[in-house]
């Protein structure tokens, strides 16, 4: 999510306007990300060094998202370039059929990138979770725990598990390599996926707890069946 203050009791996201000693597309070459990342379609694509970068939301060295299109510069940091890997990953298809610049998304949906990005750096050579991590802390991450290494090992948990009903992840914590679909499917639930106080409805996020009719989106479930 860009510029949107509803989440930011668990993370946020700043621009930086100082050089910060992160972990920078030269350092790591466009090869080993552009191969991380081929499993989702994405295409990696580099501009010239000092040229403007195309779709970066906070502008300067942050990495670009047009369409399928993740864009970047020799100096654009490695984890700006993952978080907005994960913004196109977590999205919906429709707004990643329309995607230019702002990525949007909701207070779960930006968790779930920040979540998803720790992870993906865990494959990729070079980095590692801890860097990442560390990159992100040194950029300006803002976590309500005061590291993103605090939050991803104790408060991270409904991250993880807005990933897993979305299909991004499996129950191993690792990625699945697939992009988010137009409705999340909880094993053996149909639409409808639990967190630790609720039941809700994936298509219309109304809680169901109480329901004894079937949900909304046709798949025939009801509260009861829980």
């Amino acid at each position: 999510m860009h510029g949107n203050s509803a989440y930011q009791l668990f993370v946020t996201v700043q621009p930086v306007t100082q050089p910060v000693a992160v972990l920078r597309l030269r350092q790591l070459g466009m090869a080993a990300i552009a191969r991380l990342l081929n499993p989702y379609g994405l295409v990696c694509e580099q501009v010239e060094d000092n040229a403007a970068i195309p779709g970066s939301f906070w502008g300067d060295a942050e990495a670009g998202l047009v369409a399928n299109r993740l864009l970047a510069r020799a100096d654009t940091p490695v984890h700006s370039m993952l978080h907005e890997a994960c913004h196109y990953v977590c999205m919906t298809p429709d707004r990643r059929a329309g995607l230019h610049t702002d990525a949007g998304g909701d207070y779960d949906e930006e968790n779930g990138v920040c979540y998803l990005q720790i992870l993906l750096a865990g494959h990729l050579p070079g980095i590692g979770r801890e860097r990442m991590m560390q990159d992100m802390d040194a950029w300006g991450y803002s976590f309500r725990l005061g590291s993103a290494r605090a939050w991803f090992q104790r408060d991270a948990e409904d991250a993880y598990q807005w990933l897993l009903a979305q299909g991004l992840v499996d129950e191993l914590r690792q990625p699945t390599w697939k992009l988010r679909p137009l409705l999340a499917q909880s094993p053996g639930r149909g639409c409808l996926y639990r967190r630790p106080d609720t039941i809700k409805c994936r298509s219309l996020t109304t809680s169901i707890s109480s329901w004894s009719m079937p949900c909304c989106c046709s798949c025939s479930l009801t509260s009861s069946g829980w």
